[in-house]
């Protein structure tokens, strides 16, 4: 009952990611025009994030151990709340509010994927006890 739950949520996890994919796209779009960014550095650094997240599927392979595939997911999810903090830390000076709005939002967002993931996780260990 508790793997079905943890999948659930981390669903939910998966769903806000992509929204927040989304939303960064139309950040670059506003940043390429406002702040004169330049989109062909911001695309590749999104393909290098692209292709870490292909390495869980990698790492973990076809039928990965709950337990073990939580705490990749803890620490892909440290990351993308790293990367948004240095983000949100870059953005400071940016005039545009709907960017620096968005990007707080995704931050806290990301913040609760850490904490959940980390509970999750925890939950599983004690379980499996």
């Amino acid at each position: 009952m508790q793997i079905l739950t943890a999948k659930s949520k981390i669903e939910g996890m998966r769903t806000e990611a992509n929204n927040h994919q989304t939303q960064m796209e139309d950040v670059v779009k506003n940043l390429t025009k406002s702040e004169g960014l330049d989109s062909s550095m911001v695309e590749e650094t999104a393909q290098e994030t692209e292709q870490k997240a292909t390495m869980m599927e990698t790492y973990l392979g076809e039928d990965p151990d709950s337990l073990e595939a939580l705490e990749f997911l803890c620490l892909a999810e440290a990351g993308e709340l790293n990367h948004y903090e240095v983000l949100n830390a870059m953005t400071k000076g940016i005039k545009n509010k709907q960017v620096t709005s968005t990007i707080n939002s995704i931050l806290e967002e990301e913040q609760k994927h850490l904490l959940l993931c980390t509970q999750l996780a925890k939950k599983i260990a004690t379980a499996a006890e």
